[in-house]
């Protein structure tokens, strides 16, 4: 599945809460941890070195049993350096979304949302709100709302069911009151994610779960939901028009990935440059 996941940071004095996240997903994948870094000038490209050196030996307890390595890339371009990672075969980009310094601002709306938004490979981003990396991912929340685009993200989700051996769980939130608290039921309301979870691989298919939530506040119930999952993170899909501002849920991505307790992968469809998106 995953060869290498990577991290890209700022080695002098920047923030590294995305690296625990990486060091679980690569115990669990059998993946390597690149620390990326990227220098802007031949001086800055020696102290990054010297910096990555240091912050793996910090690191090393958390560390354990994963093959652990450092990278620099000489460049102006923070995000088409990060973006040429991302295209190496088998590589995972497990970036943090607040942290400053050489890399930029990675905070959603600058570097973070330029590689969300122009990439077609899936990014896992670790939000301002998010707990301690678990020993081991065990659920996958997985955001839908009826449309096409947001079940792109499905084959990526087979992939962390079968090879990662995460429970999938099938979300929806929709608006207004319950069924019940209109005398009626909620069985066609599941029947859409309930025909989703049978489109999955056997192995996926065998382990989904599945819910139907009503709820104003979307981005909020998805990582309220999530919040409750053992060992979770969640994913969605994107346009990429505005980074995270306009997804397959509407405008509630970005929230998701600004209230959510646990780490949000996102992906954004090669098919939404053809559509105009």
């Amino acid at each position: 599945m995953y060869r290498t996941i990577i991290v890209p940071l700022d080695a002098i004095g920047g923030s590294d809460e995305a690296l625990p996240v990486a060091a679980t997903l690569a115990r669990q994948s059998g993946a390597a941890v690149e620390l990326l870094t990227v220098a802007t000038s031949d001086v800055d490209v020696l102290k990054a070195e010297s910096a990555l050196v240091d912050l793996l030996d910090r690191w090393r307890l958390d560390l354990v049993d994963v093959e652990a390595r450092t990278r620099v890339v000489r460049s102006d371009d923070v995000v088409g350096a990060v973006l040429d990672a991302a295209e190496a075969p088998g590589s995972l980009v497990c970036m943090e979304t607040r942290a400053r310094g050489a890399l930029g601002e990675l905070v959603l709306g600058s570097v973070s949302e330029r590689v969300v938004r122009e990439s077609h490979h899936p990014i896992l981003l670790v939000g301002p709100r998010c707990g301690p990396a678990p020993d081991r991912f065990a659920s996958l929340v997985v955001a839908l709302d009826g449309s096409s685009l947001a079940e792109a993200i499905l084959p990526t989700v087979a992939g962390w069911t079968t090879e990662l051996g995460v429970t999938p769980w099938l979300f929806q939130v929709l608006p207004g009151p319950m069924p019940e608290q209109l005398g009626g039921t909620d069985v066609a309301e599941s029947a859409y994610v309930h025909r989703i979870a049978n489109t999955l691989p056997h192995p996926a298919r065998s382990a989904v779960e599945w819910d139907v939530s009503h709820d104003r506040d979307v981005a909020a119930a998805i990582a309220r939901f999530a919040g409750d999952r053992p060992a979770a993170a969640i994913a969605l899909t994107t346009h990429g028009r505005t980074g995270l501002s306009r997804l397959a849920l509407g405008s509630v991505a970005l929230e998701v990935a600004r209230q959510a307790t646990v780490p949000v992968l996102v992906l954004r469809p090669e098919w939404t440059d053809r559509a105009g998106g």
